[in-house]
């Protein structure tokens, strides 16, 4: 059951990154200044070759969420 709950966050997460960056780039507008480092990296970032990107951090922030929860039962078992 954890491994389903896992998957189905980080597919969630994976979606939220790559929308949100497809906002972004369309709020910030197509006919912007091509040498804007940020319009260039959200853009690089919805391509196709860089779908991996967004899953990659997708993974790290679930992991560290994971790790972080885990620490936090490890110390209040400690505490009892």
């Amino acid at each position: 059951m954890k491994i389903i709950t896992f998957i189905f966050i980080l597919i969630i997460m994976f979606f939220s990154l790559y929308f949100g960056t497809s906002i972004f780039l369309s709020l910030v507008g197509t006919n912007s200044d091509a040498s804007d480092p940020l319009y260039t990296m959200v853009r690089d970032l919805i391509t196709f070759n860089n779908v991996l990107l967004c899953l990659l951090f997708s993974i790290i922030i679930l992991l560290l969420t994971i790790i972080i929860i885990e620490l936090k039962k490890l110390n209040n078992n400690c505490d009892k």
